[in-house]
């Protein structure tokens, strides 16, 4: 706990607010705004992540009530003998990130890194590379305690070069906002809006898309807290360049090479 509370004490210095006060104003709405800005919303959706996650310790150990953020995790998902839950912990996650290449002929390289912030908190950041110009941005914090996704976003963008293994920008210049050579096609978030009506059906969970693409926020069926879901913010890219050229990309689909890789916890992706 030492280390969220160093790590919440950054954010509070940075921004003189108190960490209760921020998740307060988060969870009323009451900073909508600032999911339009590139340059705060990843920051707040963490700072939100790691304040829950420090509730989440704080009421393991002590006679507190329970913390609203834990109905999050009221319904696990059902996981298969053939597919380890990956939130289980930090090492399954990782075993799950670096496996994704050998999982899916569509994804040409991946450069995710597993990040730790303490034994049951860590941050998962890098880029999927799909194919020579299309690429998803992926930014996630995992609280282990409760075994959830605790705040995420992924960003879909068309390079405006094309890219190969051995060209590929690091993460931490592509998914940045002021990064020119991209074309923003949509991303997916957990910022919460609770009192816009149109994305309310799947709350917090929501995508933003063009013409206004700051703006523009329609729900997100399918995206959850309780397992991966990179996924189906993926798969609408498939479908927007099927109805932009009128045809299938079958290069975009997730097809499976197995149905799960050999465990190797030690594997790591090239940086």
């Amino acid at each position: 706990m030492n280390k969220l509370e160093t790590e919440l004490g950054r954010f509070e210095i940075e921004f003189g607010v108190k960490s209760a006060n921020f998740h307060a104003a988060m969870i009323n709405g009451e900073l909508d705004e600032f999911d339009a800005l590139d340059e705060y919303r990843m920051e707040f959706i963490g700072w939100l992540a790691l304040y829950e996650t420090w509730q989440s310790l704080d009421q393991k150990y002590s006679p507190r009530s329970l913390r609203a953020s834990q109905s999050r995790c009221k319904s696990r998902p059902i996981w298969s003998q053939f597919m380890p839950d990956p939130l289980a912990s930090p090492d399954s996650y990782q075993t799950f990130i670096y496996s994704l290449p050998a999982r899916y002929y569509s994804i040409h390289r991946s450069t995710l890194v597993y990040i730790a912030s303490g034994a049951l908190f860590g941050r998962v950041e890098g880029i999927l590379l799909f194919s020579p110009n299309l690429v998803l941005c992926v930014q996630e914090f995992l609280n282990f305690e409760l075994q959830i996704i605790a705040g995420y976003g992924y960003e879909v963008s068309r390079s405006l070069h094309a890219h190969d293994a051995g060209n590929l920008p690091l993460a931490s210049d592509y998914c940045r906002a002021s990064y020119p050579h991209k074309e923003k096609l949509y991303w997916c978030d957990s910022f919460p809006h609770p009192h816009l009506p149109h994305p309310a059906s799947t709350h917090p969970h929501h995508k933003h898309t063009l013409p206004d693409i700051k703006h523009h926020r329609i729900p997100a069926p399918g995206l959850s807290f309780t397992r991966p879901k990179w996924k189906v913010c993926w798969r609408t890219c498939s479908r927007w360049l099927t109805g932009l050229s009128g045809k299938r990309h079958r290069h975009l689909c997730l097809r499976p090479r197995t149905e799960y890789p050999p465990m190797n916890p030690s594997h790591s992706p090239g940086k």
